[in-house]
């Protein structure tokens, strides 16, 4: 049995298929996020976005850079006693719950990953069959 194999083009091969992987699971992971990213007037829903993936740790970030994107996904407590002429009351200082649209468009879009890959292997590998 004769094996001719070039290792480096194989783990160049399986790098790509995953730093692709990557880019097509953030692409998901975006269109997941601005579908349940609740909507005032629409800067929040179209600042969610991805970064360019990071090929050494193979890392791609996904959200939203608006400062209060962290207050829509996390919740907060209000401050008791602010006065908000918008509103024309005080505030309570009660607690509102997170949305956590990032977290679960996330879970979503991560669900579908092991099949991407699959799918991005097999592309590379099975061309010559």
């Amino acid at each position: 049995m004769d094996f001719n194999v070039n290792i480096d083009e194989l783990i160049n091969e399986c790098k790509q298929a995953c730093i692709d992987t990557l880019e097509d699971t953030a692409t998901i992971a975006v269109g997941e996020i601005q579908g349940i990213t609740p909507v005032k007037n629409g800067t929040l829903r179209r600042s969610m976005t991805h970064g360019d993936v990071d090929e050494k740790n193979l890392t791609v970030d996904v959200g939203s850079s608006l400062q209060y994107a962290k207050w829509v996904e996390e919740g907060y407590t209000q401050k008791a006693g602010q006065y908000v002429p918008v509103l024309g009351k005080k505030l309570t200082g009660k607690h509102i719950d997170g949305r956590w649209m990032i977290r679960d468009g996330m879970t979503l879009a991560e669900a579908q990953m092991e099949n991407i890959l699959k799918q991005k292997l097999e592309e590379r590998f099975n061309k010559n069959d």
